[in-house]
């Protein structure tokens, strides 16, 4: 793993976390080194948000047309996500020691809330192995966080490697009311909660706005009342009252 040092000269502590929040959350850890007189902060925050870019596009992947998201829920359940057909599923993936995925999960239900009644489904996938956490002790931590949406686990990320080159936290997957993945994959909270749960709304927005092939089929399908579907041709008709 490439260790990549970025030495700055700021001497704000509020930058100095900044970085080590940056550090401990990507897959190559950013070192940051502070010492007095330099560098303004423009130019580290800059160098901060190129770095986190640059993370996301080596780690995002062109979404597969036809991936596999079959998973078990700590209910025992089975749950394949592309086959929700007719709602919009959000797919969080993320881990307990994941700091960021904890605050986005807040933001979540919070969202969950706000879309109650709609075709919209929520679900958040652990990554972590059994070896790592168990199922005990996973459902205590959605307890902690009331959690009301399934909590599923990919204990071998075969789910999460179809979206991603490597692992970064938290990763949020969206598919449309046909079971279609809806652009690549995003990562991380790169904005304030508030700011965070905006993009998500105004996205799954969008997605509730295009009808599914499925929907749209059974209206084709679908006889009007009153109407009897058993109709001569116009031309045979006309035969029959000649003969």
């Amino acid at each position: 793993m490439k260790l990549i040092k970025v030495r700055t000269t700021i001497p704000d502590l509020r930058f100095r976390r900044l970085a080590e929040a940056l550090g401990d959350h990507e897959i190559g850890r950013a070192e940051f080194r502070v010492r007095p007189g330099g560098l303004g902060r423009p130019l580290l925050a800059a160098m901060i948000l190129l770095y986190t870019c640059a993370i996301a596009m080596a780690q995002a992947r062109q979404p597969p047309a036809n991936p596999t998201m079959k998973l078990q829920g700590l209910d025992g359940k089975i749950y394949d996500l592309t086959e929700l057909h007719g709602s919009v599923v959000l797919v969080s993936f993320g881990a307990t020691w994941c700091a960021p995925c904890s605050t986005e999960l807040q933001a979540l239900e919070e969202l969950q809330t706000e879309f109650r009644g709609k075709p919209v489904k929520f679900f958040w996938v652990s990554v972590e192995r059994p070896e790592e956490i168990t199922n005990t002790t996973l459902k205590q931590y959605a307890r902690e966080r009331k959690l009301t949406f399934p909590v599923l686990r990919d204990t071998g990320k075969m789910v999460f490697f179809q979206f991603a080159d490597r692992v970064r936290l938290p990763m949020i997957v969206l598919l449309n009311k046909n079971g279609r993945i809806d652009s690549p994959a995003t990562f991380g909270m790169k904005s304030r909660p508030d700011d965070y749960k905006a993009e998500l709304r105004s996205r799954l927005n969008q997605l509730l706005t295009v009808a599914s092939t499925d929907s749209a089929a059974a209206q084709v399908k679908e006889p009007t009342p009153g109407i009897s579907h058993n109709l001569v041709p116009a031309a045979a008709l006309s035969q029959r009252e000649t003969q």
